[in-house]
């Protein structure tokens, strides 16, 4: 559980130090996407910033995988299956290929166990507070 709630402030000053810096390179848009995501369940604006990456560099296997991740969470496993084969496809080394393949047969298989049972998985998208996720109760 986080004790403290995540402050975004100091990030958006060293994402526009790094964007002052290196306008070409997109990675630290992915990183600070991320941050969105993950500290303050900002789907929306993170999907924002990394499409707008993506745009600016369609080569960059690292913005891929998380907008891919970003699908997953809101549950477009077709997008997200899209991302990871193009991040493939760009990927330099063994290990991030491994990487990403793993996480492309894990949301084929959640897809396909989705659509055959018609469930719907919990994501992070659809928790607003992470309160609510609380302990099962010891028996």
């Amino acid at each position: 559980r986080v004790s403290q709630p995540f402050q975004s402030s100091g990030i958006n000053a060293e994402y526009g130090e790094a964007q002052r810096l290196a306008p070409e390179n997109v990675t630290y848009m992915a990183h600070v996407a991320t941050l969105k995501m993950m500290a303050e369940n900002n789907f929306e604006s993170a999907m924002t910033l990394l499409k707008e990456a993506y745009e600016k560099d369609p080569k960059c296997d690292f913005v891929l995988e998380n907008l891919g991740m970003i699908y997953i969470q809101k549950q477009m496993y077709d997008d997200a299956l899209e991302c990871f084969k193009k991040a493939l496809d760009l990927v330099k080394t063994e290990a991030e290929a491994a990487h990403l393949s793993a996480l492309r047969i894990g949301i084929q298989c959640q897809a396909e166990v989705c659509k055959e049972y018609d469930v719907k998985p919990v994501s992070m998208s659809d928790i607003q507070d992470f309160s609510q996720m609380t302990p099962a109760p010891q028996e």
